[in-house]
């Protein structure tokens, strides 16, 4: 019998978890008899739950007063897997477990989080709630902000605590029910219009001048009055998807399950997870995502083996040509990369989920060629495909703000009081950015301007686009004027850290570093505007056309 798709997942899965470790603040290493008997044979179970499966399970626990940042190295770095008791802490609040998570999902190595507590199955949902406020876009001042309004209103009586109790699930639901948010929305609205009677108005004008909108106010009044723990110092707003029926996330493309301890016993634990995850996060680009890292780890024994043949003094050679250490850097870089790519190409390296086979069982079981029919049409579909181009046109790599300029970088036009909708790109070549005085630093931009996804999308790639995010994280199109190059003078290139002031034309415009696209699509935009210039016009005698 053929490999089916969920045989493949599972099979995914099973190999990006090679190491793992259990958080706890009540646990006794599996073989240590000098600790609680019933936390020695739970830790001892799970261990074996995992070492069955190939799976390498460390031990933490956790302590009130020791600061677990000291063991981070342990903690985070080559681990997949972090399986963590919510109740560290045991005060209704779990600020340090929040904390250790929010280091998990910001490590790019981890990719999977097992909550697993003692807290009611009924109850997990509550948890869920948490990690969205402490991952949301609010701080701690929604708590001041709230306080700040309720006072207004609170004198005549409008706040009192049976009204709070009324409003604090629906509150919660706006949050936590995704395919809900409208009718959540809706019966918020109805339940303080009914309560305030003729100050909801004032009411409403208060929560606009205070928050980003009346949903994002009515978000934050929630996480106060439901006495949540709000991050102080938040990170950007992350990607969050919630499946509250499966009691799972996904948070910053870190899979996060959560499961009762009573439920699902420590032996059982590993393929319990395993399983949930196939069938919770059905994704699957997910899963492509995770053969393909599994299989760059498992290939990376073939990277560098032609290239330590070469001699050493030819190496050091070609460095002492090259005066920028920089420029020697993005030499070893276009190297590996072809040798990683690689890894890909070989016969064992072809992606399983991918099989022919496969992917038509997948397709058939999820019904897609039936909902592709009138995907285009869907509310959200424009979204999406920019999602799916923005990734694609993207140099996924985090830009030290300390760089320099370089060929692709896309900058924004800053205007005061003003959303900006005026972006540049620099078209400049590579090696005059690694040597700006060749160019007596006058470097070539093109500018364009934002136009709605929809049009970038009927436009595709027969014009001169790029798809980027905004500062809030919105993806957004920019159609360049190719035809238009320009050159900027730039004294000091280490332009990426701060917005600067550059002349374009007769004034003066501030510009800051929005993002980077890569080459292939800067070099088709580039090809454009430096052949515009040796354009050459006639005047043939002409009919036009009926």
């Amino acid at each position: 019998m053929g490999s089916t798709y969920n045989s493949v997942a599972k099979s995914i899965v099973e190999n990006s978890i090679r190491s793992a470790i259990y958080i706890d603040d009540s646990l006794s290493l599996p073989f240590d008899r000098s600790d609680n008997v019933r936390f020695n044979s739970e830790s001892k179970s799970l261990y074996d739950s995992f070492r069955r499966n190939n799976v390498n399970l460390n031990f933490f626990k956790f302590k009130k007063g020791i600061s677990w940042i000291e063991k981070e190295r342990l903690l985070f770095k080559s681990q997949d897997l972090i399986i963590l008791d919510w109740q560290l802490e045991n005060d209704g609040k779990e600020e340090q477990t929040l904390k250790i998570l929010e280091k998990a999902v910001l490590t790019p190595s981890l990719h999977f989080v097992c909550i697993y507590t003692k807290t009611d199955p009924a109850d997990l949902e509550d948890i869920i709630y948490s990690i969205r406020a402490f991952f949301g876009k609010h701080d701690g001042l929604a708590y001041q902000s709230w306080e700040n309004i309720k006072v207004v209103f609170e004198n005549d009586g409008f706040f009192d605590e049976n009204f709070i109790t009324t409003i604090k699930g629906q509150l919660k639901e706006l949050v936590l029910y995704d395919d809900r948010k409208a009718e959540s929305f809706a019966t918020i609205n109805e339940l303080f219009s009914q309560h305030l009677q003729t100050r909801f108005d004032e009411f409403k004008h208060t929560i606009e001048g205070t928050f980003r909108n009346l949903e994002d106010g009515y978000e934050a009044i929630g996480y106060a009055i439901n006495q949540v723990v709000m991050n102080q110092t938040p990170h950007k707003v992350m990607d969050v998807k919630t499946f509250i029926n499966d009691k799972f996330l996904f948070l910053n493309h870190t899979i996060i399950l959560l499961t009762n301890k009573q439920q699902q016993k420590p032996g059982a634990l590993f393929r319990y997870f395993r399983d949930a995850v196939v069938k919770s996060s059905g994704n699957f680009l997910s899963l492509l995502s995770l053969e393909i890292k599994n299989i760059f780890r498992d290939g990376s024994g073939f990277i560098g083996k032609e290239i330590d043949t070469i001699d050493e003094k030819a190496f050091f050679y070609h460095k002492a040509q090259i005066e920028l250490p920089n420029s020697f850097y993005d030499f070893l870089i276009d190297i590996w990369k072809s040798e990683m790519v690689s890894v890909l190409y070989k016969k064992d390296g072809f992606p399983k989920i991918i099989d022919d086979q496969i992917l038509k069982k997948y397709i058939s079981s999820k019904n897609i060629k039936l909902q592709l029919r009138k995907y285009a049409l869907q509310e959200n579909s424009d979204n999406e495909l920019s999602k799916l181009n923005y990734y694609y046109n993207k140099l996924q790599v985090d830009r030290d703000r300390d760089d320099y300029l370089k060929f692709g970088d896309i900058f924004r036009i800053v205007k005061e009081n003003s959303t900006s909708k005026e972006f540049l790109l620099c078209i400049t070549a590579r090696c005059d950015c690694l040597y700006p005085e060749n160019i007596k630093k006058r470097y070539h931009f093109v500018e364009g301007n934002i136009i709605k996804n929809k049009e970038g999308l009927e436009i595709g790639d027969t014009g001169f686009i790029s798809f980027i995010k905004n500062n809030t994280g919105e993806i957004i199109c920019i159609k360049w004027y190719s035809n238009r190059p320009f050159s900027i003078y730039i004294e000091n290139r280490n332009v990426l850290r701060n917005p600067f002031t550059a002349n374009i034309g007769y004034k003066g415009k501030k510009i800051e570093y929005v993002d980077t696209i890569k080459e292939n699509y800067a070099q088709r935009i580039a090809n454009n505007a430096f052949s515009n210039p040796v354009r050459v016009g006639v005047d043939f005698a002409h009919k036009k056309k009926k």
